[in-house]
């Protein structure tokens, strides 16, 4: 098990040696960052390996993994990072950085390639082999990942062409239970706001364990209120939310960041 320790050794190891340019926590352009190594090839389950050894991983993207219903795109994925990005320079900046249980670093970067200076994970999401996936790191680039996908989606490119991968419904109960366990994007207007001493519940249908619902913690909901989206303001409102689904007691996503939902004007 790594613990913050560990963490903050593995990400000294990284940048040993370099001067930092860049602002933290920013979504980094090659200008902005320093050189941290070449890219030699590229995991079964799209990790970059460094020449040396080292393990990175795009932050902010949900990827199609090769088990279950759509190992064709899997393997798109797989093939475009590796023609793309293998022999290529990767520019990156300490705080755009996480280690995770495996020790692999998560975060943002960017490479120098014959195409000019670009964001691995926006090309992926402009292709339609991602979708953007929130997590604390990623939170600097959501604007430009949420814009490459949407474009991506409009152009019915890559997964956005297969319907399974489509936007689902919140009233489409049937293929909600047949989706547990998966990354999905659920749409929906919230009917009603349910709370127990520890959760929020917006419900978006009139029968809780039935009808697809969020839950937010009541400690992750002051990060909702931090950012003037407090969980009481949802309801009534027409949300898109993305996040892996529990159908255990009922379909729904618990929602730890407020990057996970759109709100959808009609």
């Amino acid at each position: 098990m790594n613990d913050g320790r560990n963490g903050r050794v593995g990400l000294a190891i990284l940048f040993a040696g370099t001067t930092l340019v860049t602002a933290a926590h920013a979504c980094v352009e090659p200008d902005a960052a320093v050189k941290i190594g070449t890219i030699s090839n590229v995991g079964d389950r799209h990790e970059l390996v460094l020449e040396d050894g080292r393990i990175l991983l795009p932050a902010g993207l949900a990827l199609v993994q090769p088990k279950g219903p759509g190992p064709r795109w899997a393997t798109a994925a797989h093939d475009s990072l590796r023609s793309s990005l293998s022999g290529m320079t990767v520019f990156a900046a300490p705080d755009n950085f996480r280690q995770d249980r495996w020790g692999r670093l998560v975060g943002h970067f960017s490479v120098s390639s014959p195409e000019g200076p670009g964001d691995p994970a926006e090309r992926l999401l402009a292709s339609g082999l991602a979708r953007y996936s929130p997590e604390g790191v990623s939170q600097p680039c959501r604007i430009k990942y949420l814009g490459a996908e949407r474009r991506a989606r409009a152009a019915s490119l890559g997964l956005w062409s297969d319907p399974y991968y489509a936007i689902l419904t919140a009233e489409q109960s049937e293929a909600l239970k047949a989706r547990s366990g998966e990354f999905v994007l659920v749409e929906g207007q919230v009917r009603r706001l349910g709370q127990t001493s520890a959760r929020f519940y917006l419900d978006f249908g009139p029968v809780r364990g039935v009808d697809f619902a969020l839950t937010i913690s009541r400690q992750n909901s002051k990060a909702f209120d931090r950012m003037g989206m407090p969980v009481r303001s949802l309801v009534g409102r027409r949300l898109r939310v993305r996040g892996v689904l529990d159908t255990r007691f009922g379909p729904q996503i618990d929602v730890s960041l407020p990057d996970a939902i759109e709100r959808i004007e009609r």
